[in-house]
């Protein structure tokens, strides 16, 4: 049941609201960078931890790890997103990006399977469950922390300033593998280069947690307090008040998730496996093709608070569904097709991240609305996030590449069919 209140939407003064999405979008950047520098760096450090007969064995080991700090998410988004709606936005904000770094700080510093046996994978499980645990929370809180900063008629602009970020950081972490492989010999990336993009990452969120610390609180959460309007149990209240809510969310983001890590994450690989384009040659497209999105995603944001969330989302859904085959044609035919395959698709990516923050947020009054945002989003990442390596993976193995069409088309159709049938919410009032 959508709910409103009839009050002024709350901006704030100009500089708090500058603070607010520097402290909002910092925690993306700084996440994303790390999830991405995992993905990416697994196939040098994967034999550390798990040493088998073959390379792609210990890949495959290693990537199951990272598919399994997916799991945690839900439980991550109904820890923080109860806790913001309970205790703050900022709060939980600041403790999410400490977890982080200490987990970053655990993976780069953890021996290897030679120097303590068994313990090192499980060290690792332990650092990627943490990971998942606080990222589970990251989405929803700081999604809701920017657009109740946010003016009227420019929340969306406001909002995917957290999907910017979350752009930069996967390019600044391709950027950084890019720049290793083609700098570092392959001997050294594999003995212990590799550690260091993880320790960048934990004093990057180390210093996150530090600014965060000393941002204040939205008004609307002010505003609750005030009214002594909080709720004892925010998750629960989300999933038996506005069910409809909850589930149009995991619909709004099936085809966003599914598409930012088989696109920006894994197509590289995919693209080396399927078709022995050189991983460096993937990895420079990859980081070309972030570059596009950082203009694009405002761009878009700023059609969207003119036109409205469903007309945008649409064009991101059913164009990729009808796309993606030229794409995987193109990626299959040079390296010049897999530049154009990647670009394409994440310019299309670019319509649903300068939506993601504003529409998840505009389905829920304040009250509960991190909690609305952080959990049926975590449950959509835990399918279409969690899987995505192995599905790309499995399409790589079967020499047919175009397999991957099918499943891209499936789960952007039933994501288009949310946009289609949601309410416009571009004029609703927030709180």
């Amino acid at each position: 049941m959508a709910e409103t209140l009839r009050l002024p939407s709350p901006a704030g003064t100009r500089g708090a609201r500058r603070r607010a999405v520097t402290a909002g979008s910092l925690g993306n950047l700084v996440e994303n960078f790390d999830g991405a520098i995992y993905a990416f760096l697994v196939p040098y450090f994967a034999d550390q931890f798990f040493p088998a007969a073959s390379p792609a064995a210990s890949v495959l080991a290693a990537v199951g790890v990272y598919a399994g700090g997916f799991v945690m998410k839900p439980l991550g988004a109904m820890w923080f997103g109860g806790l913001a709606d309970r205790r703050g936005r900022r709060l939980a904000l600041y403790l999410s990006i400490g977890m982080m770094a200490l987990a970053s700080a655990a993976i780069a510093a953890c021996p290897s399977y030679a120097t303590i046996g068994p313990l090192a994978p499980v060290i690792l499980v332990i650092a990627r469950l943490l990971t998942g645990f606080s990222t589970g929370g990251e989405f929803g809180v700081s999604a809701a922390y920017l657009v109740e900063f946010a003016p009227a008629g420019r929340r969306a602009f406001v909002g995917c300033t957290q999907q910017v970020t979350v752009v930069l950081g996967t390019l600044l972490a391709s950027a950084s593998v890019s720049a290793l492989t083609g700098l570092v010999a392959e001997e050294a990336l594999h003995a212990w280069v590799w550690r260091v993009p993880f320790a960048v990452g934990a004093a990057l969120c180390a210093w996150s947690a530090l600014y965060r610390s000393r941002v204040g609180e939205t008004p609307s959460f002010e505003r609750l307090e005030a009214d002594r309007a909080k709720v004892a149990n925010p998750v629960w209240r989300v999933l038996r008040d506005y069910p409809r809510e909850s589930l149009r969310v995991i619909g709004l983001s099936m085809a966003g998730i599914m598409t930012y890590y088989v696109w920006l994450q894994f197509l590289p690989r995919f693209a080396h496996d399927a078709t022995g384009l050189p991983l460096a040659t993937a990895q420079l497209a990859n980081t070309v093709a972030l570059l596009v999105m950082v203009p694009a995603i405002p761009l878009w944001a700023l059609l969207s608070d003119r036109i409205g969330r469903r007309g945008t989302l649409l064009i991101f859904g059913l164009g990729l569904a009808v796309l993606v085959y030229p794409f995987l044609a193109a990626l299959e035919s040079s390296a010049t097709g897999f530049f154009v395959a990647q670009i394409g698709g994440a310019l299309l990516m670019s319509i649903y991240m300068a939506n993601g923050p504003v529409v998840k947020a505009e389905q829920f009054p304040a009250r509960v609305r991190a909690a609305g945002i952080s959990f049926p989003y975590a449950l959509a990442s835990v399918v279409f996030g969690g899987t995505a390596p192995l599905v790309t993976s499995a399409f790589a193995g079967t020499g047919r590449p175009m397999l991957l069409g099918v499943y891209v088309t499936v789960v952007c159709l039933i994501s288009s069919a949310v946009f289609w049938r949601m309410p416009e919410t571009k004029d609703r009032v927030l709180d």
